[in-house]
């Protein structure tokens, strides 16, 4: 997803601001509490270094310095409300205009549904800190300095002109902080969202992954993003310890200047107790607003990113239970091609049986075909034998070895699956097919499109292989989505092939061409099909009907097509 619009280098986008009027009534109501709040505490100040030189506290004193303390309590509680309430209003500004914005135009660039998941979640949730914190500070910072200044010119000139002096070095230093961190904030933001697009994709793909061997490779890529992560928000943590170390030393040094004066003038008759003391209380107090704004800074840049980010939209089940995996398998695995597949009072299921007693012998190298109603279990079956599904009771062996004792990635590199619904991911044509077989060169994968008849739509794409099918495949029809699954499944090479609804949700045309494709694979691999279309049914060697809770074969296997 590419930003959009210029970065900002400080909290306050005067732009931005005046588009959203949330923004403009609460800078003006947090405006005016400043004003009341910084006379408030140059009060306090007054009071207490009057009390503290005064020796007694009439009882005016203490209704004073009892209505400066209502006030104070009064006027947090109303910034921090204020704050909260505007944040969550601009908060669901921001996405019903992401939402609508999508909606209409869809997303730019090469973004996913993860990255904008993300972006609309974590991404937008961090304008809570941003108007709580470094927005809410902004009127403070600016106006509590200006009347703290006043007071001090008052009670004690020097005082005030090194504190005049000293004041401007502070946003100054703010302003070379956001230059250099306004680039970190991005690559960070970069960095949240391509980890949530990765996490999405690998978790709606989990059953394509494992099918293909790549869950390791995905589980490694989404590592890589979140330290990745780690790595970036340690930096920019850094850099905000680093910068509040300069801020508190910077203030530090110029109350310093101001104590060791009053100090000897003190000393020496020049200023009175009261003065000085208010003085002492006053000098920190106009740091104060700024110091705190310093602190909130990194939260304005990450902030912006993500309001970047969002300015770019407006242009333009629970996962089934699996047996233990061995650490050390016992048998090496064999191939589906040399021998038969029995299965031996094979119970299927979730948590409780679909299938019961499922016994039958497949010899290598024929086509079956699974029938029967929706919900008797022919899916189910057909993912225990894939591997994915661990069976409830009996066994399943290739050969004369139990794929019990096997483990469970070999079994599978000699396999592919098809399911119902197949998970292209977001990439190109030569992606998705190299997760079946990442070395895989061009000219193998367009025999493997060639055998799935899909070579014809793939040539037709503007870039060919290269050609971005997009999010979910959304660029390509049902049946060209179908038949680049197949074509994937194919460049594995497998010696047994399963499929779950070849055909289903396709037109006639494109129904024919995955059938031709079935059909030339007709004495070469060991073949499962569910299915509920009879033109599909008519390529079998033989039928297994399932219903009633059973599974049986029927049906000739003796005949074996030419290929």
């Amino acid at each position: 997803m590419s930003s959009g619009g210029g970065g900002r280098g400080g909290p306050f986008d005067v732009q931005r601001v005046r588009r959203v009027p949330v923004l403009r009534r609460f800078l003006v109501l947090r405006t005016a509490s400043a004003v009341a709040g910084a006379a408030l505490t140059v009060a306090q100040v007054l009071v207490v270094a009057r009390a503290v030189t005064g020796g007694s506290a009439s009882r005016a004193l203490l209704m004073t310095a009892g209505a400066v303390l209502v006030g104070r309590c009064g006027l947090a509680w109303w910034d921090r409300w204020s704050a909260e309430t505007a944040a969550a209003r601009w908060k669901r500004r921001l996405r019903l205009d992401a939402d609508r914005a999508v909606r209409e135009a869809g997303v730019r660039g090469d973004a996913s549904a993860g990255s904008l998941a993300t972006l609309l979640t974590q991404g937008v949730d961090s304008v809570d800190g941003y108007v709580t914190g470094p927005l809410a500070a902004l009127p403070d910072a600016v106006v509590s300095p200006l009347v703290i200044l006043a007071a001090l010119f008052v009670l004690d000139w020097p005082s005030a002109l090194v504190v005049l002096v000293t004041l401007p070095f502070v946003p100054a230093l703010l302003a070379l902080v956001g230059l250099y961190t306004q680039a970190r904030a991005r690559h960070r933001l970069r960095a949240v969202l391509r980890l949530g697009g990765q996490f999405t994709e690998a978790v709606s793909g989990l059953v394509s992954l494992r099918l293909l061997g790549r869950q390791d490779r995905t589980a490694v890529r989404v590592r890589t993003a979140a330290e990745e992560h780690g790595r970036i928000t340690m930096r920019v943590l850094r850099l905000a310890f680093l910068s509040s170390f300069v801020l508190e030393t910077l203030t530090s040094l110029s109350v310093a200047l101001i104590a060791v004066p009053v100090g000897f003038r003190l000393l020496d008759g020049a200023m009175s107790l009261a003065s000085a003391l208010a003085v002492l209380l006053l000098t920190p107090e106009a740091y104060r607003a700024l110091r705190v704004l310093g602190t909130q800074f990194h939260a304005a840049q990450d902030t912006h990113a993500v309001l970047d980010e969002l300015d770019g939209l407006t242009r333009g089940a629970p996962a089934p239970a699996r047996a233990p995996a061995r650490t050390r398998p016992r048998l090496p695995a064999p191939d589906p091609a040399d021998g038969t597949l029995v299965l031996h009072d094979l119970a299927v299921g979730y948590d409780t049986p679909v299938l019961t007693g499922v016994r039958m012998e497949l010899p290598p190298r024929r086509r079956y075909v699974l029938t029967g109603p929706s919900g008797a279990g022919k899916s189910t079956l057909l993912r225990t034998v894939a591997g994915v599904l661990p069976p409830l009771a009996g066994h399943i062996r290739s050969g004369a070895v139990d794929l019990g004792d096997l483990d469970p990635d070999r079994w599978t590199r000699r396999m592919a699956m098809v399911p119902q619904r197949p998970h292209l991911f977001h990439g190109t044509v030569a992606d998705n097919l190299r997760l079946a077989r990442p070395d895989a060169g061009r000219d193998r994968m367009w025999y493997a499109l060639e055998q799935a008849g899909a070579a014809d739509f793939v040539r037709r794409l503007p870039d060919g292989l290269d050609a971005s099918v997009g999010e979910r495949a959304a660029r390509l029809s049902a049946g060209e989505r179908q038949r680049l699954a197949l074509a994937r499944a194919l460049l594995r090479e497998p010696s047994l092939l399963l499929l779950d609804e070849p055909t289903a949700r396709l037109d006639g045309e494109s129904e024919e061409r995955v059938l031709g494709a079935l059909r030339r694979l007709a004495g070469t691999v060991t073949l499962l099909v569910v299915t509920h279309r009879p033109a599909v049914a008519e390529t079998a060697d033989a039928l297994i009907e399932v219903g009633s809770g059973r599974a049986v074969l029927t049906g000739s296997t003796s005949r074996t097509a030419a290929p």
